[in-house]
């Protein structure tokens, strides 16, 4: 499993990706025990190309 952390704007919004074989585990990076949202592979990659191509506002 790879991990990533990203982040945007003053460096305080900042989120946790972890890259597993068929989905991509995500949290909030300043609450390591909260909530995991769970994308399957399809959905991140969809996901990911909106940001990229500016579909998704900022």
């Amino acid at each position: 499993m790879v991990q990533v952390v990203l982040q945007r704007g003053s460096g305080t919004e900042c989120v946790e990706a972890a890259f597993a074989s068929d989905s991509t585990l995500v949290r909030d990076s300043k609450d390591p025990n909260g909530p995991v949202l769970a994308f399957s592979a399809t959905a991140w990659e969809h996901f990911v190309s909106a940001l990229r191509h500016g579909d998704i506002g900022s």
